[in-house]
């Protein structure tokens, strides 16, 4: 009695051998799916990574514009403004601080509050 994966792998070769590529040919499928699949692993742990940047919460206490850029919904315009407000009125105390910086309302914070951090 086969076992499944000698079931599958039955099935494939017979659609492989069927197709005409061969003995020969049959090796090259091995090799570019082989392929295929490192690439996609690759794929994958990139975007792992990228993931995790943006997992990382900005301190708004500490902050430079460019960080506060990576921000979603925030340029460079209410980067400077936030850097500008921090300098004018000292730490903020609470993440919910941000709303008092011209431009950053109840949307924007809503958007980046999980993002953000004051230590």
């Amino acid at each position: 009695m086969k076992t499944e994966n000698q079931f599958v792998m039955g099935i494939l070769t017979t659609l492989i051998w069927d197709s005409g590529l061969g003995k020969e040919n049959y090796m090259d499928v091995i090799r570019k799916v082989s392929v295929v699949l490192i690439v996609v692993a690759l794929v994958s742990f990139v975007g792992g990574f990228a993931y995790a940047e943006h997992k990382a919460k900005v301190n708004i206490n500490t902050a430079t514009v460019e960080e506060l850029m990576s921000l979603k919904g925030i340029g460079e315009r209410k980067a400077e403004s936030i850097v500008e407000h921090r300098e004018a009125v000292g730490s903020f105390t609470t993440i919910d601080g941000l709303k008092d910086v011209k431009g950053v309302g109840d949307g924007i914070y809503n958007k980046i509050k999980d993002m953000i951090a004051i230590e």
